[in-house]
């Protein structure tokens, strides 16, 4: 699915935040 990896790069660029 297209929109799985738009989510995996949300998710990854929000820890990058909490960090």
């Amino acid at each position: 699915m297209v929109y799985m990896k738009e989510l995996v790069a949300l998710f990854y660029e929000y820890i990058q935040l909490k960090t």
